[in-house]
């Protein structure tokens, strides 16, 4: 199985620019991807929790185990 997260930023009717990004993975690699994009936040100082919708037990997270 693959997974696919998507994320948008903007919107057309207030601005010109829309902007979507995303990454497609094997479910196999979700915990790798996960463990390293954790690492590359918090070397920069972001909160990990404010970059998953409210942490791993929000309705919109996708389970972090």
């Amino acid at each position: 199985m693959h997974l696919l997260f998507l994320d948008e930023s903007g919107q057309l009717a207030e601005r010109k620019f829309f902007a979507l990004g995303g990454v497609a993975l094997a479910d196999t690699d979700w915990h790798e991807l996960r463990d390293l994009w954790q690492a590359r936040l918090a070397a920069h100082g972001w909160v990990v929790e404010k970059e998953t919708r409210g942490g791993p037990d929000h309705a919109s997270c996708p389970r972090m185990v």
